[in-house]
């Protein structure tokens, strides 16, 4: 609860009668939240008296929002001035608006006192931009009552890109004890609206010693994990993790990740996917380890040893894609090799020993991908780092001198190297945070000393490092029990700002939704912009192996697009929005894919800056997205959820990335072995064909109404409606895939793809994608042979993926 208002009565004043008057009521504390009543005592101070603060109901109940009080305050002989005690209010997680109660004083001796005030309160869960409760039960609400009591420290939080997150904080025993009862990890969970999904919870009822540094992620469907650092009275420590299933209920029982006697163990990190692994970093000596669980066997890498080492954070993109980033001392630059330093610096040379913020990277499966790289050269080790899903890193560190805050970017092969500011001007700014949304945009935050007080300041920004906003203030604060250092934040897809920080005893949050000001979508190699410039689009792709990478993106028309992960012939997803602005108020979207790998498909809203994520987390088939709600045309209410492209059906996989290597090197032994190179019509399977046609051509060739592909398959398409029917119209791609249009040529309906399987399972493989529900029937014929399947899919249903790995022979 809040205090939102009070209003106080004038009392009379009596020569010889002492005189009341109210001082202030202000809030301290969150959820178990106080209200301090102050009362000031003038004149008549020859004797001693007391006075009687009372409450009242009104709306608010004392038994479930707030603590009835009935104390005296006294004063001796002689003293005046003002005196104050507490109100204890709590949050019984019921959201019923502003509430009221009474607060009086009654007087022993029969002194004027002023009239009672009336103090209105509001549940914890408030508007955008305000603070609101984050933990609390009957043992936390008393929280800082006296200086002996249990307090919060160590908190973090973990948010999905929908705005549901998990906040984790230690009840800290008093005095150095290990134990206590009321302390130890706990944690709740809260929906997009800030409001709280159950009680608080203990991580661990049956804990067996101090608990400390929680960390909370994500993984899919709401699933989410816990770590933290455990040390026992006798001096063991440990590194513990912990599943939770959607509705906060253990899904998992105590992980031990890591555990000594007499080892130090510390600072535990933990980042999710939307796979359903799970890695956590930690320190262990003068060494930096990683480890993955939740999904296959755990995988326990080294990341860093042999230096000063320290804040190791863990990040990870939806598909797995993970990278460890530190600071390390110059002593260990110097002694790591002049290549892993000349890949790693900013300005191509050594950084000569100077401190840095390191990085190595990890594939989905935990494997390190090269040695650990420079990302900024700096003696500052407070810093934070955020990862993109294309893989482009993040970080953000206080500048050393000036105390600006400065930005470093390091793209997905870490070749390329830019460094941006945050603040322009100097200021005494420490503890910057950042988090990246699935757009790319990051928002960006840091503690500023203003004379005496202090705000939390943040802004946003795109990807590149441009400011998208100005700077803003996320929260203020005038005493010294605010903390920022271990302050959280969140950056979802809608652009709401979750913000987390202690502020006297007890946690804070606060809530900023962002309206950046962008323009629109601005095309790249890596993006499509789609329907006049107004949608972003954008893939990543992970295979088997744990290679992953960002697509590349090709422009058909206004509307529609292709994507490619490997070579720019081999088509892998095809997208088209179409404006149903005049049908049901929204942009549709419909997506196909020939692929069976890992996909994360991003479309952004670049005019109302939302961003919806369709995601294969399996190696099945791609399942066909129709979704006509996807966008609305009113950008202001926009939303951004995210959907499953998993399917629910197996079917052989094809295991691309394997055809890929052995077809090239199928390529190169015919370029070695072939008499005529670069003939479109050169023999290009493992056994020679010589069907032709009467005047003279290869029987296969690609026409108005037939693809050619593989320079071997005839493909014609013929659609129905109720009204009317036909053959669709061509467009070819490449010599492997192609396409088929049906109403007009820039509104592309069906993609299909054959690639010579021959050297894998002795055929050919069929796919194809259709982003329509009316009736096709596509029909293939082996040009060899006359061999002919037929395809179809009915109206009313989206075209399913086709998928046929046997059915045309390489003989």
């Amino acid at each position: 609860m809040s205090l939102v208002a009070g209003s106080a009565s004038p009392s009379t004043e009596d020569e010889g009668v002492a005189r009341f008057e109210w001082g202030q009521m202000v809030v301290s504390g969150v959820e178990g939240s106080r209200v301090r009543v102050e009362v000031v005592r003038l004149g008549a101070a020859h004797s001693a008296t007391s006075v009687r603060v009372t409450t009242a109901d009104a709306s608010a109940s004392s038994l479930s929002d707030y603590r009835l009080l009935g104390e005296w305050i006294d004063w001796r002989a002689g003293e005046s001035g003002a005196k104050s005690l507490w109100i204890d209010l709590v949050d019984d997680g019921d959201r019923e608006g502003i509430e009221t109660f009474q607060v009086g004083l009654a007087s022993m001796d029969g002194s004027s006192t002023p009239a009672s005030r009336t103090i209105a309160v509001r549940e914890s869960v408030t508007q955008s931009g305000t603070e609101f409760g984050l933990l609390g039960d009957p043992r936390i609400d008393q929280v800082g009552v006296n200086t002996a009591a249990p307090f919060f420290s160590d908190y973090s939080l973990g948010g999905q890109s929908d705005g549901n997150r998990v906040i984790t904080a230690e009840i800290a025993c008093p005095n150095g004890q290990t134990l206590c009862e009321g302390g130890g990890l706990f944690a709740r969970r809260f929906s997009p609206e800030n409001a709280p999904l159950g009680p608080s919870f203990a991580v661990n009822p049956n804990r067996e010693g101090a608990e400390s540094e929680g960390s909370v992620a994500y993984g899919p469907a709401g699933v989410f994990a816990i770590v933290w650092r455990q040390t026992e009275e006798n001096g063991r420590r440990s590194i513990l993790g912990r599943v939770f299933d959607a509705s906060g209920d253990p899904a998992t029982g105590i992980v031990v990740i890591d555990e000594s006697p007499s080892a130090q163990l510390h600072s535990p990190i933990i980042a999710g996917d939307l796979t359903g692994g799970y890695n956590v970093t930690w320190h262990r000596n003068d060494e930096i380890l990683v480890e993955r669980f939740g999904r296959g066997p755990s995988v326990r890498r080294r990341v860093a040893g042999g230096g000063v080492m320290t804040g190791a954070k863990v990040r990870s993109t939806a598909l797995g894609e993970t990278i460890v980033v530190w600071h390390e001392a110059g002593a260990a630059q110097a002694a790591r090799s002049a290549a892993s330093q000349t890949r790693g610096a900013f300005d191509g040379s050594p950084p000569s020993g100077a401190s840095s913020i390191l990085g190595r990277r990890f594939s989905p499966s935990g494997e390190p991908r090269g040695e650990p790289f420079v990302i900024a050269t700096t003696d500052e080790t407070d810093f934070d780092a955020s990862i993109e899903e294309s893989g482009d890193v993040n970080v953000v560190f206080k500048e050393p001198t000036g105390d600006r805050i400065i930005g470093a970017k390091v793209s997905s092969d870490d070749e390329t190297r830019e460094q941006f500011e945050v603040t322009e001007s100097a200021g005494v700014r420490s503890s910057p945070r950042i988090s990246t949304n699935g757009s790319g945009d990051s928002v960006v935050s840091w503690d500023e000393e203003i004379a005496s007080d202090g705000e939390v300041k943040g802004r946003m920004i795109d990807r590149r490092g441009q400011a998208l906003t100005g700077i803003a203030t996320v929260a203020a604060h005038d005493d010294l029990l605010f903390d920022a250092n271990d302050s959280s934040l969140s950056l979802t897809d809608s652009r709401d700002v979750h913000f987390v920080y202690r502020r006297g005893p007890a946690l804070r949050g606060s809530t900023i939704t962002v309206s950046p000001s962008r323009g629109d979508c601005q095309p790249t190699a890596s993006n499509l912009c789609l329907a006049s410039a107004r949608f972003d689009v954008r893939a990543t792709w992970a295979t088997p192996a744990g290679a992953s990478s960002a697509a590349s993106a090709t422009p058909l028309s206004d509307d529609t697009g292709t994507l490619w992960f490997f070579e720019p012939g081999n088509v892998e997803a095809l997208v088209k929005i179409l404006d149903g602005c005049a049908v049901n108020g929204h942009y549709w979207l419909f997506a196909g894919g020939l692929t069976d790998l890992q996909v994360q498909l991003l479309v952004t809203d670049t005019r109302a800056s939302v961003t919806r994520r369709y995601v294969k987390t399996d190696f099945d088939r791609f399942a066909p997205i129709r979704d006509l709600e996807a966008f609305t045309c009113d950008p202001a209410a926009a939303s951004s959820p995210t959907t499953s492209l998993s399917h629910a059906n197996s079917w052989p996989t094809t295991n691309e990335l394997r055809w890929l290597e052995e077809s090239r090197q199928l390529a190169q032994l015919r370029h070695d072995t072939s008499p005529s190179n670069g003939d479109r019509n050169a023999v290009s399977s493992t056994h020679e064909r010589q069907s032709v046609d009467s005047e003279g051509q290869f029987s296969c060739q690609t026409r108005a109404d037939v693809l050619c592909l593989a320079d071997r398959f005839k493909v014609r398409l013929d659609w129905e409606t109720t009204a009317s029917s036909g053959e669709g119209r061509t467009r070819a791609f490449s010599r492997d895939s192609g396409m088929f249009w049906i109403f007009d040529p820039a509104n592309i309906e069906v993609f299909v793809k054959i690639l010579d399987g021959c050297a894998i399972n002795g055929h050919y493989w069929v796919f194809a994608a259709g982003l329509t529900d009316i009736e096709i029937r596509l029909r293939i014929t082996d040009a060899d042979n006359g061999d002919t399947q037929f395809y179809r899919s009915p109206a009313g249903t989206l075209f399913e993926t086709v998928v046929d790995l046997t059915r045309f022979g390489c003989g």
